[in-house]
């Protein structure tokens, strides 16, 4: 999940390690919301080539046949010419070729291509201009249906010849094939999220829900060392991250760990869905080094996997479905009372 405000605005950035294979630079970036609220959100580009599925891309964390994405969208003008039709989602195989496109027309009504091939037209307007809408799409290759459901409310039920292709990567685009990006409307995404059936919990839709960025507040405890900075979460929270100013941890004494308090959500959410953990890390050599992430809630720790550090900047993650204390789905007071460390291990 990812709400494009741990980058800056720097798209090279927010590939450094994350899933994004891509991200469409002409049109595209990161940038102010549209609306005024004053938060980033990435403005949907594309990149040169007759093909859209080279103007963003997503690898699967893993690849399969059941994925759903959810996110919110929003275009300033529908658009005026066929060539322009934006390729709200594409649901791509191992080779990057699309199997299911879900394409925005003039009047705003959702298409549904199969390997090329409409199976459905919803035959009345789901897009509209001008606003944020949270859109859910899911696709089951094996049994072959494509559903769609706007703000929570399906719009889209349809079910086509299965295949049991496996997705291996998910995309979008302001245009379609032999067309140029520079000529479509401009648009948006945020609160972007992909699932699968092999969670803990979140294995089906999850309603129209908002990605939160808790940066760290205050330092709780630290045996990494400073450098640029005078607290682990002053520099940990820099957006975008600032090189000149990092924490270090060496070889010897291991397992070396930094832990902050993380900044509230909102008082007006109700419920978690899950937490992640977004860390971008390197390495000074070629020798081994490994980290891992630590959400603390009450007595009871939820520990991320331990992933190697390569010798650039890259971003890793982890997942935590269920709050480590209760065993059931987190819930915002224990969002808030949580703690974080980072941990070298190896």
């Amino acid at each position: 999940m990812d709400n494009f405000q741990n980058y800056g605005t720097s798209l090279s950035i927010a590939q450094q390690g994350t899933p994004y294979q891509y991200l469409g630079g002409i049109n595209g970036g990161l940038v102010a919301n549209p609306d005024g609220s004053g938060d980033t959100v990435l403005q949907i580009g594309g990149n040169t080539g007759n093909s859209n599925v080279v103007d963003n891309g997503v690898a699967l964390p893993a690849s399969g046949t059941k994925i759903g994405v959810a996110f919110r969208y929003r275009t300033q003008a529908l658009p005026s010419s066929s060539g322009v039709r934006p390729s709200l989602m594409q649901y791509r195989d191992l080779t990057n070729a699309k199997q299911v496109d879900i394409i925005v027309e003039s009047n705003g009504s959702l298409t549904v291509q199969i390997q090329g091939t409409q199976i459905i037209n919803t035959g009345y307007p789901i897009v509209t201009a001008g606003n944020w809408q949270h859109f859910e799409i899911y696709v089951d290759s094996t049994v072959g249906s494509v559903t769609v459901k706007l703000e929570g409310v399906q719009v889209i039920n349809q079910t086509y010849a299965a295949n049991s292709i496996v997705f291996a990567n998910i995309g979008w685009s302001p245009r379609q094939d032999l067309y140029s990006p520079a000529q479509a409307a401009t648009s948006y995404m945020k609160d972007f999220i992909i699932w699968n059936t092999s969670g803990t919990v979140n294995n089906s839709f999850i309603g129209p829900v908002s990605v939160y960025r808790l940066a760290p507040t205050t330092d709780v405890s630290n045996s990494w060392t400073l450098t640029g900075g005078t607290s682990v979460s002053g520099i940990t929270s820099a957006d975008p991250p600032n090189d000149s100013n990092y924490i270090a941890a060496g070889y010897t004494g291991l397992p070396l760990s930094a832990t902050v308090n993380l900044s509230d959500l909102p008082s007006n959410v109700v419920g978690v869905r899950a937490v992640m953990t977004l860390q971008r890390a390197e390495k000074s050599d070629g020798g081994d080094a490994t980290i891992n992430t630590q959400i603390h809630s009450g007595s009871a720790t939820f520990t991320g996997a331990n992933h190697n550090i390569g010798t650039s900047f890259a971003y890793s993650y982890d997942i935590s479905e269920v709050d480590p204390n209760t065993g059931s789905a987190w819930n915002p007071i224990a969002v808030n009372n949580a703690t974080m460390s980072i941990v070298r291990t190896v």
